[in-house]
């Protein structure tokens, strides 16, 4: 059985010109996807990525994401993703994520759950008893490496009204062949105006809750809490079912 150090892998990630904002500050999506490229290059590292899956017929699917930051990574910075498997019970797998300066200054921490399907028949697969049930010789306890994120609470979406619709094209798709998970992200994040992006999301949360495709006119529909800081947001497919939802938390106002 691997030790933690074994367990556990740090990626070094710059933040280029091209990845940030009119503040200076990474943009949401590329942060996440730099979060999701860890994950990957660590599940890779370990036989168990994408590349390697599909040769199984499977694949990693996202369930459900959540980043907190104590501040936004800036222009020029190197930031170290540290990430490792948090978790695993029969259908998913939880993931955790630290961010830290190179000295060891926290930025902020994610947490994600995955599942694994039959690229062939989109059902789950069972991770207790894939490949023997090898996973979990992978799994870094609490004990052993703490997160201090929070569970992602319930999304109770009531009295959303709608705010914009979004037309998906080739570019919104990825190698599973439906909309890509970060491609919400930034349709998400667009809702926000000027003021509450120079303000900056403090936490994310998102619920991958069914797959939409290319072509599929998106709605996105938006209830506000606590004054202005919480937004809530409900991606709709053509057929009025839910793909994903949200919840973004702003920093709050100086």
């Amino acid at each position: 059985m691997a030790n933690i150090q074994d367990k556990i892998s740090t990626y070094p990630d710059f933040i280029e010109p091209f990845h940030v904002d009119f503040n200076n500050r990474v943009f949401p999506g590329v942060l996440c996807n730099d979060m999701l490229n860890a994950a990957g290059k660590h599940s890779g590292q370990r036989g168990w990525g994408i590349p390697d899956l599909m040769k199984e017929q499977h694949t990693w699917v996202l369930s459900r994401f959540s980043v907190e930051l104590n501040r936004i990574p800036q222009l020029g910075e190197t930031i170290d993703i540290s990430t490792w498997v948090a978790g695993a019970i029969r259908l998913f797998t939880t993931r955790f994520f630290s961010l830290t300066l190179p000295d060891g200054t926290p930025l902020g921490y994610g947490r994600s759950i995955w599942a694994m399907i039959n690229t062939q028949t989109r059902k789950p697969a069972d991770l207790l008893t894939f490949r023997g049930g090898e996973l979990l010789n992978w799994i870094v306890s609490e004990e052993e490496k703490p997160c201090p994120i929070s569970d992602m609470r319930t999304l109770r979406i009531r009295n959303a009204t709608p705010a914009r619709q979004v037309q998906t094209y080739y570019s919104d798709v990825d190698i599973n062949g439906h909309i890509n998970s970060m491609k919400y992200v930034e349709h998400i994040v667009n809702l926000l105006n000027h003021e509450q992006h120079t303000r900056g999301i403090r936490r994310l949360d998102i619920a991958y809750k069914s797959e939409s495709y290319q072509g599929d006119v998106l709605s996105l529909c938006t209830e506000w809490e606590q004054d202005d800081e919480v937004l809530l947001v409900d991606v709709k497919k053509p057929d009025g079912e839910t793909a994903v939802q949200a919840r973004l938390t702003l920093f709050p106002r100086d």
